[in-house]
């Protein structure tokens, strides 16, 4: 068996453990539609669902209007993180390899594959991450695309947004009169939140905070008292897959009649420069439902080791590079993702600290 082999890979990745992900996973899941034949990927989100009632007749029919749907076709970015092992590297002891090991190279080869695979699969991640959460707060993202060198010889960018037809900024925002330890209008600011949802009939399910937010909506003497009340229910009500690192559930709290799961999400990555950096804004919040979006992937074509061009209809696509002149081996993997909205304005923000 080759263990270079990019059908083998696929295999391999597909059992593997997946790194975590909230954002992405709970808001924009991706079903077997979402994966497309080729790189550009169809981009479709509702407008207003029709909300009207049905007409009375006296005989006959009375025809109704579709609701309307907006559509592009769009290139899906290439993201492609990549790892370099040397020969050198094979002959050493690896991290947390016993003193004493008689491990070979060709079987710390293949223990760093799985290593390598683990920690590109976890960088890919981090830039879905991103997506879903700049689509969250700001119906829009936008990437930096580089060449060769991460954090150095920048290309372009890669933008999108869903404003809607007319638009060239975020209407999914809700101004209020900010939060403070002692407020009485966060109860009243979530309910409108959730109204401006309703209005599009569309569901209020889930309201994600910033660390900064949560933790004013922690410390108000209003909060507490139903935190207080509920607190036994939580056991219960959440998802164990999705209580990862930098994501807090607080339960199932009641906003006026509209009950949200409510969570504190301060879960940040690494800069270019090296800073932690916040997914979410710390000061603001969302109210939206789960699968409120999706998060589609283009097709990966590349070259195979005999020289034969082959495309992947996958999420995530391997191919390794033997360089013998260097004596090293280059581990790509690559995937051409696309996070988006089912329905305009799907996802409701304010800026409350």
């Amino acid at each position: 068996m080759n263990l270079y082999d990019t059908s083998t890979m696929l295999q391999g990745i597909k059992g593997a453990k997946k790194a975590p992900s909230f954002l992405r996973d709970k808001f924009f899941p991706t079903s077997q539609a979402d994966i497309y034949v080729t790189e550009k990927v169809t981009v479709d989100f509702e407008n207003d669902t029709n909300e009207k009632l049905a007409p009375a007749v006296i005989s006959g029919a009375v025809p109704v209007q579709r609701s309307s749907f907006q559509t592009k076709e769009m290139t899906a970015p290439l993201i492609a993180p990549s790892m370099v092992l040397t020969i050198e590297q094979l002959n050493r002891r690896m991290f947390n390899e016993s003193i004493a090991s008689d491990m070979t190279a060709e079987q710390r080869e293949a223990q760093y594959l799985a290593d390598d695979i683990s920690t590109l699969d976890a960088m890919i991640t981090r830039t879905e991450e991103y997506m879903a959460a700049q689509t969250l707060l700001g119906n829009a993202y936008t990437i930096k695309q580089y060449i060769n060198g991460y954090g150095t010889n920048f290309a372009e960018d890669f933008s999108i947004d869903f404003f809607g037809e007319g638009n060239n900024s975020n209407q999914a925002v809700y101004t209020g009169s900010g939060w403070t330890t002692s407020s009485t209008n966060i109860f009243s600011d979530v309910k409108a939140m959730c109204d401006m949802l309703s209005k599009k009939g569309l569901p209020a399910t889930d309201l994600i905070m910033g660390s900064t937010a949560g933790s004013i909506f922690m410390n108000n003497s209003e909060v507490q008292k139903q935190l207080d009340n509920r607190r036994i229910r939580i056991a219960d009500e959440i998802r164990p897959e999705f209580v990862i690192p930098g994501v807090a559930f607080i339960g199932k709290v009641d906003f006026e009649g509209f009950i949200l799961n409510v969570y504190i999400y301060s879960a940040s990555y690494k800069a270019i420069n090296g800073t932690d950096t916040p997914y979410f804004d710390v000061d603001k919040i969302v109210v939206t439902s789960e699968g409120m979006g999706r998060t589609a992937y283009g097709a990966i074509s590349q070259y195979e080791n005999d020289d034969t061009p082959r495309t992947y209809a996958e999420r995530r696509v391997p191919q390794v590079l033997i360089n013998r002149d260097q004596g090293n081996r280059e581990l790509r993997y690559q995937s051409r993702p696309l996070v988006m909205p089912k329905h305009l304005n799907a996802a409701i923000v304010s800026d409350v600290a």
